[in-house]
């Protein structure tokens, strides 16, 4: 019997094709109710007061032009008076709500195709470029990635990530810009089509990115440093990246041709250098770190690195995710015989992956001292996710060249998983969607899916939305100088974000009172 269960399990084989195809269903599927539920967003808080400007502009002269010179002008006085971070500003002065109210539908459509972009693209050529490998792997990559970024966020952290405007474009969008950009790097290293234009695209990316939130503009001017110094040290012939020959060290006498490839990411980096510190040196910094109590640099450094540990592990990742790991794990083990980069730094690149997840919390600490904020919680959560992938595909590649080495064998390249690891495959899948369907029926906004389809269905969403118009006649009537707001008796999860206060002084009343030209707005009393 023994021997009749080994023999049907070692002529099971799932391609990896297969498991590519399943995962890309989920992830698509998976956006659906949350793309629906988007019809009912509607803009709130910083909504109203970063887009004030611009606003007044398009209602007043309805030129599209001079609405984006009104957002220009805004950007340069939140540059000299309250932030640095150019691009974020811009980005957030020009919310789709500016034009309509309903418009802030358009937000998760342009968040979540901005983060599947770039995840897609950056995958592509880390795995197909870089690695020399068949799309799908990093197809497998993209999807696990998505999936464990979008679905198993924080949840409270979700509707900063992926509806409120002024958040998400600031945070999860420029995130996914910025694999992105990253993506494009790469490419200009190892791929010789269409080179020029990918340079143009890096280099104005490169700059308008050293302007956006610090966290991600942080994380990019050190990945930046990194590419420069990859470039000094194939300059001086210590190392090369070219083509097929980029594991191997290069001769002396060929170090002048070595640029040939690397010196393409060299003004892109050096240019998102450049806009980094234009957005760090603003006069707006100081003035906004006036009201704030930030810790020293060294100090927010060494909780930073605490903070790997204390948010991203033991906080903020859950067991489904440790499960779609041990998967990717599965898949990358299958595809380590492709590869012929040898991989020698284990402990290395786990120490920079690890530097680069806890640099991306350092800014918020050195600034304010934490990071309360749930939008920050979002892109501490995707960069974790993104290099804890990176980290997995490097271990486990590294332990198999070990092992082959150590054994003297060489390993057969196959399209399908063993019969183990299909067999693995399989129970790593059951115990997903086993423990996904308990925790949804026991809380039915475990995930960002079925939170959504839980307030369509219930109505919630639609309500919220109804009670948004019913307050849009209030506020656009003329008659009424002095308002008093209903409190919403709907408040969907992925949609609420906040609302005014009772006291009519609160900056949330008076940013939305000046939007809609009222005296002054408060909530009505229970």
């Amino acid at each position: 019997m023994i021997e009749a269960l080994n023999k049907h399990i070692s002529n099971f084989h799932i391609k990896i094709s297969h498991i590519t195809r399943f995962l890309i269903i989920i992830y698509a599927l998976s956006l659906v109710p949350m793309l629906i539920i988007g019809i009912y967003n509607w803009p709130s808080a910083d909504d109203f007061s970063m887009a004030l400007q611009p606003h007044e502009t398009f209602v007043e002269t309805g030129n599209l032009i001079s609405t984006l010179v009104s957002a220009f002008e805004k950007t340069i006085y939140l540059y000299f008076n309250w932030i640095g971070y150019f691009f974020s500003s811009f980005m957030t002065v020009i919310s789709p709500s500016i034009y309509k109210e309903s418009f802030s539908a358009f937000t998760p459509f342009i968040i979540l195709a901005m983060l599947t972009i770039g995840a897609f693209y950056f995958y592509k050529a880390v795995f197909v470029l870089m690695l020399k490998l068949n799309k799908k792997y990093s197809r497998v990559a993209s999807s696990v990635t998505l999936i464990a970024i979008v679905q198993c966020m924080r949840r409270t952290a979700r509707v900063e990530a992926f509806y409120w405007y002024s958040g998400a474009i600031n945070y999860m969008f420029m995130f996914g810009l910025g694999l992105l950009y990253t993506g494009i790097l790469i490419n200009l290293i190892f791929c010789d089509d269409k080179r020029k234009r990918r340079f143009i695209s890096a280099c104005i990316l490169g700059f308008l990115l050293g302007g956006c939130n610090y966290m991600t503009a942080l994380t990019l001017a050190i990945m930046s440093f990194v590419f420069i110094g990859i470039a000094v040290l194939e300059r001086f012939g210590f190392i090369s990246i070219s083509d097929q020959s980029y594991y191997k060290v290069k001769k002396e006498t060929d170090a002048p041709n070595a640029l040939s490839h690397i010196k393409w990411v060299i003004l892109p980096s050096v240019l998102n250098i450049i806009g980094f510190i234009l957005s760090a040196i603003a006069p707006g910094n100081k003035i906004r770190g006036s009201q704030s109590n930030g810790i020293g640099a060294v100090t927010a450094i060494f909780l930073s690195l605490k903070s790997t540990l204390t948010v991203c592990i033991a906080d903020l990742l859950r067991w489904d995710v440790i499960l779609l790991f041990l998967l990717l794990m599965i898949v990358f083990w299958q595809m380590a015989p492709s590869i012929k980069l040898r991989f020698k730094h284990p402990i290395l690149f786990t120490v920079f992956a690890y530097g680069i997840i806890s640099a991306n919390m350092t800014p918020p600490l050195y600034a304010t001292g934490n990071f309360d904020a749930e939008r920050l919680y979002s892109i501490i959560w995707a960069q974790f996710v993104v290099f804890s992938v990176l980290t997995i595909l490097y271990l486990t590649i590294w332990l198999r060249q070990f092992i082959s080495e150590r054994s003297g064998k060489k390993d057969d390249i196959h399209d399908a998983l063993s019969g183990v690891s299909s067999c693995s495959v399989i129970v790593l899948l059951i115990l997903l969607i086993a423990g996904a369907t308990f925790f949804i029926i026991a809380t039915p906004h475990y995930y960002s899916a079925s939170s959504a389809i839980y307030d369509l269905a219930t109505g919630s969403a639609k309500s919220f939305k109804a009670e948004n118009l019913e307050r849009l006649e209030i506020l656009n009537d003329e008659t009424q100088t002095d308002v008093a707001l209903k409190e919403y008796s709907n408040k969907p999860e992925l949609l609420f974000h906040e609302d005014v206060y009772p006291s009519e002084d609160e900056w949330i009343n008076t940013a939305l009172a000046q939007y809609y030209k009222k005296e002054s707005i408060r909530l009505q009393a229970k």
